[in-house]
């Protein structure tokens, strides 16, 4: 079988020490935007450019952070837009 495009090539070249400190301070970020408790257009806006450098773990992580806090509600939705 021939793959014409691989998924996790992405994954197989390691991270520098500049992504690896992008990725530590974007989940910092992320932290403390479901630590206000409120999830604007501003915080999703902020959450989508800080959740395009996470690496694939850290990412499934924090949706599922988010998710459970707007679900437990912890996090207060406030925006009209779908989350």
């Amino acid at each position: 079988m021939v793959r014409l495009w691989s998924v996790s090539a992405k994954e197989d070249v390691p991270a520098s020490r500049e992504l690896v400190a992008q990725r530590r301070e974007a989940m910092q970020d992320i932290q403390t935007l479901m630590a206000s408790g409120e999830w604007g257009d501003k915080e999703r806006t902020e959450f989508q450019q800080k959740f395009a450098v996470l690496d694939p773990e850290q990412a499934r992580q924090a949706l599922q952070q988010i998710m459970k806090g707007l679900n437990n509600g912890s996090i207060q939705a406030l925006t009209n837009v779908p989350l």
